[in-house]
């Protein structure tokens, strides 16, 4: 092998490297436009996406319809109990901050189903947390029963391993039936 063609060698090397440096440069502003139309197509959907839905689904039984069922109300009162959750769903829709999602069930009107997403800047910075709400009968005058879907985690001392939302709101001591002081979305934002 005499000195050209190792001369020749190292070109074809070097022709090989800008060439994949070449493919490489292509390959990322491929994925550059596929990363852009995935984000626009993700805030083009996030548009539609309600932080507050009531979901029509006459189906869903959940255990509180069970309790509510065997309840025997006094003339009114359970008006009154359909009334307050209305307007805890209207404060909800109208209120929720950007990282609470909140689901409805038309069928069901004393359940609900949260997520909180982490607030960046915090440790739980885009984690999910999810929630289920169910009023019980006496609502507002007794607080709602919030559970923590916990997987066994014990994440912070106000959210249980066991599923227990623990917050001084939730206290029947504390809880107060004037519905500008005790609702479900102070509830949300207190957790």
């Amino acid at each position: 092998m005499d000195i050209f063609d190792v001369e020749s060698i190292i070109d074809n090397i070097f022709d090989k490297k800008e060439e994949d440096q070449g493919i490489q440069n292509k390959e990322d502003e491929d994925l550059q436009k596929r990363l852009k139309r995935d984000e626009d197509e993700y805030l083009k959907h996030k548009k539609k996406f309600n932080q507050f839905a009531v979901i029509f689904n006459d189906d869903l039984v959940v255990h509180g319809d069970e309790v509510n069922a065997n309840y025997d109300s006094r003339p009114g009162e359970e008006d009154f109990h359909t009334k307050k959750i209305m307007e805890d769903w209207k404060l909800l829709k109208e209120g929720l901050p950007g990282t609470i999602f909140v689901r409805a069930y038309k069928g069901c009107k004393d359940f609900l189903q949260a997520v909180i997403v982490g607030e960046p800047g915090t440790p739980f910075h885009d984690g999910l947390f999810s929630f289920k709400i169910t009023f019980p009968v006496r609502y507002p005058k007794k607080p709602p029963d919030v559970t923590y879907h916990s997987h066994g985690l014990h994440l912070h001392p106000k959210l249980g391993w066991d599923g227990k939302v623990r917050l001084s709101l939730l206290k029947k001591k504390t809880w107060n039936d004037d519905f500008s002081k005790s609702n479900v979305l102070r509830v949300l934002m207190s957790i």
